[in-house]
Order: structure tokens, then C-alpha cells, then sequence
């Protein structure tokens, strides 16, 4: 939430550690839509950084 409303990041996980997690919790049956979305958002935010210089 922080990443995608604040555009903070509060965390000191790595880019790919981050990625990873994003993936396996947009895969959970059990996370709504709303959450789906923001997760969503997120994982393109950090996906972004990841791949800049």
C-alpha cells in the first residue's frame, strides 16, 4: 500500500525477493479483486525499478 498510494517503499526486501512474493500472493485463490488490483499495481511499481539503471 505504501508503494502504490504513497510511492514509498518501507521495506528493505530486494526487487526480486518483492517480485516474488507479489506473484505468489496475485496467485492465492482467496485474495479479492480490490486487492488483486493493488497488488497489481505494486508489482508493476517495483517491476519498473527493478529494471532501471
Amino acid at each position: 500500500m505504501a508503494l502504490t498510494r504513497g510511492g514509498e517503499r518501507i521495506t528493505t526486501e530486494s526487487d526480486a525477493d518483492l517480485l516474488r512474493g507479489l506473484d505468489w500472493s496475485l496467485a492465492q485463490v482467496w485474495v479479492d479483486e480490490s486487492s488483486k488490483a493493488t497488488l497489481g499495481r505494486a508489482r508493476r511499481v517495483v517491476a519498473a525499478t527493478a529494471s532501471s539503471p
